[in-house]
């Protein structure tokens, strides 16, 4: 980096927050400030101070109103010409603003591109009934099962192979249909797994297992105090702090994909929908959708809320273990 990197950076705020009001996001101008001042640092720029109490100043400064906060930005960063011209357009904008305001709720953690009439249409209205349970055999064919089927029948059939009273055909045996996953199915059927406990070794973690079977999964118990930074913020806390992070840039070439990933994973009650943003309660953390390109998969970051986690290192079993079963 080069000292006039902190000079184009200061240029690209500059001119991102003379944009007209609805083309201005608070939280896309706070990430160009957390840039500028890291920037300013790492070319120990001589205003670096100056950049980093700004951060800092406009940080705290979120809640108030976006033509406020762009306001704010400008006359901190700007010079006596800035000013003069922030003055004339907000004088225009004023003049000739709409009487119908979009809240400032969901331009707190949306980018523009997010939004898309038709995909909001389809969330709004969409039926998302959970997937219907589906069967396919050994090879991935389609088949049909009866409603009689059930676990303990299939068990029954396991334990008499095991015990060599018979021989079956692997391709006599049913498996849900992956393409018709549903979410949520270990629940259903916890004395299934506590006959499957029953015949395994007894390990230090069987107890807590069933208990996630049949009580799902408390997050609580794994909190840990943590204290120290976070994308330029203090943290010294038990529990992590209200935050909405806004989703990953790495979305922007991929939004389509997300859309149809988010909408698949609705049907299989991965995901559950909370309401529309500005609408709604937000939930205590929103934490940001990101997209690893290669395959793409997507995923959401949970650095954020990892940092009041406890470590719990694990090892999946490997051949070495079968003979454990």
């Amino acid at each position: 980096m080069t000292r006039s990197s902190v000079e184009n950076s200061l240029m690209k705020i500059m001119a991102y927050a003379s944009r007209p009001l609805p083309d201005f996001n608070k939280y896309e101008a706070l990430e160009m400030l957390e840039s500028l001042q890291l920037t300013a640092q790492d070319t120990k720029h001589d205003r670096q101070n100056f950049y980093r109490l700004v951060y800092q100043t406009v940080r705290g400064k979120l809640d108030v109103p976006r033509d406020q906060f762009r306001s704010l930005v400008l006359r901190l960063l700007g010079d006596k010409d800035h000013e003069k011209i922030f003055d004339c357009v907000a004088k225009v904008e004023k003049h000739y603003r709409s009487r119908d305001r979009v809240g400032t709720a969901a331009e707190i953690i949306s980018w523009a591109w997010e939004y898309d009439k038709n995909f909001d249409n389809a969330i709004t209205h969409g039926q998302f009934g959970v997937n219907a349970i589906q069967w396919v055999d050994s090879m991935g064919n389609s088949i049909a099962v009866s409603g009689e089927m059930t676990a303990r029948e299939l068990m029954q059939k396991v334990t008499r192979v095991e015990q060599g009273e018979i021989i079956r055909d692997v391709n006599e045996l049913s498996f849900r249909d992956p393409s018709n996953f549903r979410a949520g199915e270990l629940h259903a059927h916890y004395s299934f797994w506590e006959k499957v406990a029953e015949r395994c070794p007894k390990m230090a973690a069987q107890t807590d297992v069933l208990d996630w079977i049949k009580n799902k999964v408390s997050i609580f118990p794994y909190f840990q105090h943590f204290r120290g930074s976070f994308k330029g913020e203090q943290y010294d806390s038990d529990r992590p702090p209200h935050r909405l992070f806004r989703n990953n840039m790495s979305c922007k070439p991929f939004v389509r994909f997300v859309q149809e990933t988010l909408i698949n994973r609705l049907g299989t009650g991965a995901i559950s929908l909370v309401g529309r943003v500005g609408k709604v309660t937000p939930p205590h953390i929103v934490l940001p959708l990101t997209v690893e390109p290669s395959k793409p998969r997507l995923c959401h970051d949970a650095r954020y809320l990892n940092l009041w986690m406890k470590d719990n290192p694990f090892s999946l079993d490997t051949r070495n273990d079968l003979p454990r079963y």
